[in-house]
Parts: structure tokens; C-alpha cells; sequence
């Protein structure tokens, strides 16, 4: 038996006058590589996915038994990282004109639909791309952008239509509450792409849209059931028109630019030309369309969202995020923290214990003012499976349930809605289906909006809709009574929108992008050994500035958020709102700055170079500074551009 006498203290009973940084900071389990082992992983001369898997696979085994992988900041030689930072990577807004549309149907069940296809969109670049292993983010670090988008526009059948980024000249029509059902055809979804090497069945009822009931029922247990049942006696309530601001959100008269010409003009929609500058706010909710069988209104035309988010904590990693349109008076945030297990064949990923989902909240700004004011929708995360490990051909599995709550608000009517989203399990001997199945209902009280967990328990006159497909492809939807599905999303037909990212030389010391701009050009370089040891250099960093907290007694103050995240919904402090309407009226970017990032290409290339403006132009500004205005913070971190 070995002694136990050399064997160190855990770090909680580290003497903190004489520990070294790297005890002080120790998480509750370190199992991870060290340095010298990173570096001899980025050293390996087999850099082929193959060889990538195996080094991959190396430091996976150390993690069984791991309660939690993301608590112990899971690090990786440099080869194996995507090159950009964890912040930055997710954002939820793949699709903002989506989001930003959510506050402009004024029928509560058009907007529970719309708030459902963002949660099916949000993560539309990890739908259709790789897996991938962002840059871990360090305490304080913080990223800001925006995204310059044009709106979705109403269709002569009452429908909706995305305008921008798609992959068709004539983008399917989504359907409302208000457009006829029916007019699909059956077609097999491309949801076999480049990236996942698992296809994906194109038989499956999931993507087609044929109405023999018959054909399907064995297939659709817990849905035909509902749909079988008779149609919803009482409509849902109108939400009342309305255009007053409250005080707590200002307007502002900051111009948004149109970014692309729609598919129907004849360009590539993917592409950010046709750009229009100096319009209004009032301009811009002009030049949307009218639905003739609805009467209702989508404000349309250009809008611009910005977006905030910082690293709260490190041990857990926690990072507080808050997303604004003023445009359509939309708001979204949230606390990022996700904890992961590897059981010895997939990793799987779920939310942390402070994670309560993302919240979408109305403001007065929305065109449907006071009406729709301070109506929320909380949308919680499904677990996700990277599969394939062992066979060397990664592929992801979403699984467990996801649930879309509407809440709050002025409407008099008491009634709120509630869907339920189930992820179907895969087999593992058939090819994968992406296969989900759901259901919209009503609820009377708040006490009742967490009542029903599945979509078998839903009862039947409480059932306002049901939607079935694949989250890779063609979601339909259909009313209570229906036999025709109408159109919910295909996400094969979309893809993310570009976001603008101010220039390097206008960034602060502690922005995403500064932070690991060495890393990520020697990346780029395939200079893994030195990116690796970059990486280290900002990883002891900050192992020794949490080690001088402690030694103190000092604790960390977000700056852009308030401390308090118990309920899920960060607060912005006032600096955090200085930053979010800064983004919005374009400080810090020059003339000729403000351009849309259209590639990862042009992306990487910003990361790296500090003069910015590669990708396609967004606009010319109204009016740009030429700098940061927060002179009194310039310099309050430690500067981590250099790794030398």
C-alpha cells in the first residue's frame, strides 16, 4: 500500500499564503491534460480526422466516472479547437429575422408558432454543420455584434416568407393561423449533409407530407389521437393593436440599413448587396406586406439586433447573454451553462443547474405596443449526443423534451399557450431520423403552465395544434380538426444569417476576439504547437488573477450583468446597457467598418487582423465613431494579446 503522506491537500484545505495559482484555482475534479501533454498532442504530425479522433479519444477516457465534464473545463491541444471563441459561437441568432418577427403577429397563436421556429433555428449552423470544440471562455471575457437584417414579409396567402439567405428563389411559404392548410408536396428533405457522416432517413413520415391517414397512424400513436378529437370551441383572443413606448425602453432614432435584396429580385439572397442607408425606423416598418385574409400587418423592412454576452463565472463556467431588436420591440437573454457526461461511447450534453432556457420577451417598442407588452416565452434546452466515437464518424442526436411557455403580459384574456417538443430516440441499427413530434395546447393559470411533461398527456380539448418532422428538415403543423398539414419551417431551405463584429483595433482588452486573436492566427497558420502554447498563456493568466481574488479576498463583479442569475433572466447593469445600445448605434466602427461577416473566411480574417472590413458592406453608416467611448475602461484588464 502506497503512503498517502506526499499526497496533496484538495483545494479547499490549500494553504492560500503559500498555494501556487494552479491549486488555488483547481476545479473539484481535475482529470484534464497538463500542459506538457497538451503540447505533445499538438505536436503530433497526424493532423487527419482519424488522428484527431484518436488524441480526442485519449483525453475522453480520462473522463469516465466524471460527474460533470464542463465543470472541470475540459481543455484540448489546440488541433482539436474550432477557431473561434465559446461566446461568440453561441449566440441563438441563426435566424434573427425569425426572432425579430415574433412581436409583429398580432394573433397569439401565430406568435407561439413563430416563437417555435426560432427554437428550431437558433442553433441553425450547428443543424447543418460539424461538431466542433469552440475556445473555452475565460472570466470576464465578453463579445458584442449585431446583424443587419431585413424582415420576413407577408404572403398574398396570408402566410409568411423568409427574404433572406435561402437557398431557393422561391422560399416556401410558412403558414399562420389565418392561411389554408394544405399545398405541400411530398418531398424528401436534404438532411443528409457534407458534415455528418450518419444519412438520415428519407422515408421516414417525419418528412413527408402525404394526408393518407390511414398510411400514417400506426406511425403517429400520440398525435392521432389528439387530432382526432374535435376542433377548439373558443378561438384564441385577438391581441389589440397599439404603438405607445413605455419608460423603460427609449427609443432610438438609430437608422438600419436593408442588408439583401429578397430572392424574388433575381440576386443571390445569401449575399449582402443591395444595401439602403438613411432609413427611418418608420421607413422601415413601411415597406412590409399586408396579409389580404388576415388584415394583419408584418412590419417588415430592415431592422438591426445586437447582442451582449460575458463570462460570469469560471468555475462553473456560466456566461450571462442579452439580445435587443428596438425595431420590433423584442428582447432575449439568458445564462449559458451546460454540463456534459461521457459514458464511454457518446458525450452528452445538457443544461446546467443554473440554466433555465432562453426567455423572449415583448416590450412596448413591439408594433402591437402595450397589447403584446411584457409577454414572455421561455424556451428550455433537449439534451443533445455526440455519437460515432467509436467509429469515427461523429454525428449528434437531440433527445428528451423542449418546451416553448408563453407567459405574462397585459392581454385581458387569461389564456396562455404551451408546446411541447419530443425528440424521438434513434436506433441504432437503422439510419437516423431527426425525428420530433409535438403539440400546442392552452393552459387557464401560471400554476397550470408546467403541468403536462408529455405530448401523450396533453388532454384533448385543451389541444389547439399538433406538428410532426425532422429538427434536419421539413416541419408541418396542423390545427385541432385538420387533415391537411400546413408548413411549420424547413430548416433545409434556410441558412445563418451573417452578423457584423466591430474591427479588432476598436475592441477592448478583455473582447472575445482580442482575448484569443494569437490562438486563433496560429491556427489558421496550422501552427498548432503555438496556438497551444498561446492558449496556455491565457489559461495561466487566469489561474493566477483568480489565485490574487482569493489571496485578497476580492470576488468577481460582472461588469455588463448584474450578479443575481438565481431565476435564469440576467439583468443588464448600466454598463451592459451603454454596450448593447453602443453596438446599436455603431460606436466603434469607422466608415466602411459596418460589414457583414458572409463567410467563416471573412470571419477568421477579422479575428485575426485589426483593420477589419472583410465580407460584404452592410451599409455606410448614418453616423459612425471612430472609436470606444468607454475611455475609463480601456484599461482595467490585463491584456492578453500576447502569448510570447
Amino acid at each position: 500500500m502506497s503512503s498517502t503522506q506526499d499526497a496533496k491537500p484538495p483545494p479547499s484545505a490549500v494553504d492560500a499564503d503559500n498555494a501556487s495559482a494552479d491549486e488555488i484555482e483547481k476545479a473539484p475534479e481535475s482529470v484534464a491534460m497538463t500542459d506538457a501533454e497538451e503540447l505533445d498532442a499538438a505536436n503530433d504530425k497526424d493532423n487527419s480526422d482519424s488522428g484527431k479522433l484518436k488524441t480526442l479519444m485519449g483525453v475522453l477516457k480520462r473522463m469516465i466516472g466524471v460527474k460533470d465534464m464542463a465543470a472541470i473545463r475540459l481543455s484540448l491541444p489546440a488541433n482539436l479547437l474550432e477557431p473561434v471563441p465559446n461566446l461568440e459561437y453561441w449566440n441563438y441568432l441563426d435566424r434573427g429575422d425569425i426572432f425579430s418577427s415574433i412581436g409583429e403577429l398580432d394573433d397569439p397563436l401565430d406568435r407561439m408558432l413563430q416563437a417555435l421556429r426560432f427554437a428550431l433555428t437558433k442553433e441553425l449552423k450547428f443543424v447543418h454543420g460539424k461538431v466542433c470544440k469552440p475556445y473555452n471562455s475565460i472570466l470576464g471575457e465578453h463579445f458584442r455584434c449585431h446583424w443587419d437584417i431585413d424582415g420576413m414579409k407577408a404572403s398574398s396567402d396570408g402566410g409568411i416568407v423568409p427574404v433572406q439567405c435561402v437557398n431557393k428563389s422561391n422560399p416556401s411559404t410558412l403558414s399562420t393561423s389565418t392561411s389554408k392548410p394544405g399545398g405541400l408536396t411530398a418531398t424528401s428533405s436534404r438532411t443528409s449533409r457534407p458534415n455528418n457522416s450518419r444519412a438520415a432517413s428519407t422515408s421516414s413520415t417525419a418528412t413527408t407530407t402525404t394526408n393518407n391517414d390511414e398510411a400514417a397512424a400506426p406511425k403517429r400513436k400520440g398525435l392521432g389521437r389528439l387530432l382526432s378529437k374535435e376542433k377548439v370551441t373558443k378561438p384564441l383572443t385577438n391581441a389589440a393593436g397599439g404603438g405607445s413606448s413605455g419608460a423603460g425602453s427609449s427609443k432610438s432614432s438609430t437608422k438600419s440599413p436593408v442588408l439583401a435584396p429578397t430572392a424574388e429580385e433575381g440576386d443571390d439572397s445569401s449575399s449582402l448587396a443591395g444595401t439602403v442607408d438613411k432609413l427611418s425606423l418608420s421607413d422601415a416598418k413601411s415597406t412590409g406586406g399586408t396579409s389580404p385574409s388576415s388584415g394583419q400587418t408584418l412590419a417588415g423592412g430592415p431592422r438591426r439586433i445586437t447582442f451582449l454576452t460575458e463570462q460570469v463565472s469560471h468555475h462553473p463556467p456560466i456566461s450571462s447573454f442579452f439580445v435587443e431588436c428596438k425595431d420590433t420591440g423584442v428582447q432575449l437573454y439568458g445564462v449559458d451553462q451546460l454540463s456534459a457526461k461521457f459514458t464511454g461511447t457518446a458525450v452528452k450534453v445538457f443544461p446546467g443547474e443554473h440554466n433555465k432556457g432562453i426567455f423572449v420577451r415583448l416590450t412596448d417598442d413591439s408594433p402591437l405596443g402595450k397589447s403584446v407588452s411584457g409577454e414572455e416565452y421561455q424556451i428550455t434546452h433537449p439534451t443533445a449526443s455526440i455519437n460515432g466515437l467509436l467509429r469515427g464518424s461523429l454525428w449528434v442526436a437531440i433527445c428528451d423534451t423542449l418546451y416553448v411557455t408563453c407567459r405574462g403580459g397585459e392581454r385581458s384574456d387569461s389564456k396562455r399557450l404551451r408546446a411541447i417538443v419530443e425528440y424521438k430516440d434513434e436506433s441504432w441499427l437503422m439510419k437516423a431520423k431527426y425525428a420530433l413530434e409535438g403539440v400546442i395546447y392552452e393552459y387557464d393559470s401560471p400554476d397550470d403552465a408546467d403541468q403536462y411533461k408529455a405530448v401523450k398527456d396533453v388532454p384533448g380539448d385543451k389541444v389547439v395544434a399538433t406538428f410532426e418532422g425532422t429538427w434536419r428538415g421539413k416541419i408541418t403543423w396542423k390545427r385541432k380538426g385538420e387533415k391537411e398539414p400546413r408548413l411549420l419551417i424547413d430548416l433545409d431551405e434556410i441558412e445563418p444569417l451573417p452578423k457584423t463584429v466591430r474591427p479588432l483595433s476598436s475592441q477592448e482588452d478583455m473582447e472575445s476576439r482580442k482575448i484569443w486573436q494569437p490562438v486563433t492566427k496560429a491556427i489558421l497558420d496550422k501552427e498548432y504547437s503555438a496556438a497551444t502554447r498561446h492558449k496556455q498563456v491565457i489559461e495561466q493568466r487566469q489561474r493566477e488573477e483568480a489565485a490574487e481574488r482569493k489571496r485578497v479576498g476580492k470576488s468577481f463583479t460582472p461588469r455588463f450583468f448584474e450578479e443575481d442569475i438565481s431565476d435564469g433572466r440576467p439583468r443588464l447593469t448600466q454598463q451592459g446597457r451603454e454596450a448593447i445600445d453602443g453596438e446599436r448605434e455603431l460606436k466603434g466602427y469607422a466608415e466602411g467598418q459596418n460589414v457583414a461577416e458572409t463567410s467563416r473566411e471573412a470571419a477568421a480574417k477579422n479575428a485575426v487582423e485589426g483593420g477589419g472590413g472583410h465580407g460584404k458592406a452592410a451599409s455606410t453608416p448614418a453616423s459612425a465613431a471612430g472609436g470606444d467611448d468607454d475611455d475609463d475602461d480601456d484599461d482595467d484588464g490585463q491584456s492578453f494579446r500576447s502569448a510570447e
